[in-house]
């Protein structure tokens, strides 16, 4: 691993330790509109959405969002009994990623959107398409994704299965 590797891998681990450490605290009431679809959710907003297949997931565009530039995509998954509210809540409660698209799918074990949830052994398709449907409505320069937990998990999931169903990509 070269050395910008490594302080991208050490980054995302303190991204990691101080997000769990607020996420109890963030999403508690906090209640955001649904949208029909990615493209309908507008700069410097946040909604859920619930994809065909079933799973639910929050996303945040940034207000600084320019369709011609693009932004990061961040996607961060919750731990277990969690949602991705909480983690959205907590990145912007600590300033982070505020030039990102911030993307927070919900487990789908859950009864309740903004409830505890919990992701399946089944997890990585969903997410795959989610981001995928995302990336297509908004200009994405760079995708990320981390997790927490459960979350940090399904992360290797997503990363094993995109790599399978879409073959490798070129460095960017």
């Amino acid at each position: 691993m070269n050395q910008h590797g490594s302080m991208a891998v050490a980054t995302s681990c303190l991204f990691l330790i101080a997000a769990c450490a607020y996420a109890e605290e963030a999403g508690e009431g906090d209640k955001v509109p649904k949208a029909a679809a990615p493209a309908s959710v507008e700069p410097g907003k946040c909604a859920w959405l619930k994809f065909p297949d079933g799973i639910a997931y929050f996303l945040r565009v940034p207000a600084s969002y320019d369709a011609k530039k693009g932004a990061r995509l961040i996607v961060f998954l919750h731990g277990s009994n969690m949602n991705g509210l909480a983690y959205l809540r907590s990145f912007e409660a600590k300033g982070w990623c505020r030039d990102d698209i911030l993307l927070c799918p919900n487990g789908e074990q859950g009864r309740d959107v903004f409830g505890a949830n919990n992701f399946t052994f089944g997890s990585a398709s969903p997410i795959t398409d989610v981001v995928a449907a995302v990336k297509k409505a908004f200009k994405v320069t760079r995708t990320y994704i981390g997790g927490h937990s459960q979350g940090g998990f399904v992360t290797y999931s997503v990363i094993i299965y995109s790599a399978h169903k879409n073959g490798p990509t070129p460095a960017q």
